[in-house]
């Protein structure tokens, strides 16, 4: 995803998106989003959610240090990978399942409707992206 892009998601969503400014093996969020702009609206709506229950969770008072955040937001196998830790009880995980097929659906090159291909690697295209890629 282009800096741009990320640093958007990074200052809006700072408690889902927490620690991504430090290097850390636990959280690779210090990467940066590893997955095509495409997927950046994708990416914002689960971010906006999710940000709004790790802020009612926050309010209850639940410490910073075990509250849900992205650990790692990626691509692998065509398909939009999204990793939190402490996620459990919360619905973010069934959010999570719901963005990943979303996005199993959008273009990560361009957000048009798309699909599943494997060109000899799987990539998630939509028509003319994968025609302006592979002829």
């Amino acid at each position: 995803m282009n800096e741009p892009n990320e640093a958007h998601l990074f200052s809006k969503y700072p408690l889902l998106y927490q620690g991504h400014d430090r290097k850390s093996l636990s959280n690779l969020m210090q990467f940066g989003f590893t997955c095509g702009d495409g997927w950046f609206r994708v990416v914002d709506e689960f971010s906006a959610t999710a940000e709004q229950v790790i802020a009612k969770m926050q309010q209850a008072g639940m410490p910073r240090k075990n509250l849900p955040k992205a650990v790692q937001v990626k691509e692998k196998f065509g398909g939009l990978r999204i990793y939190i830790a402490n996620a459990a009880g919360t619905g973010i995980g069934e959010l999570v399942v719901e963005t990943e097929q979303k996005a199993a659906e959008t273009c990560m090159r361009c957000g048009a409707p798309g699909s599943l291909r494997q060109p000899g690697y799987w990539v998630t295209l939509c028509n003319g992206c994968y025609v302006q890629e592979h002829g």
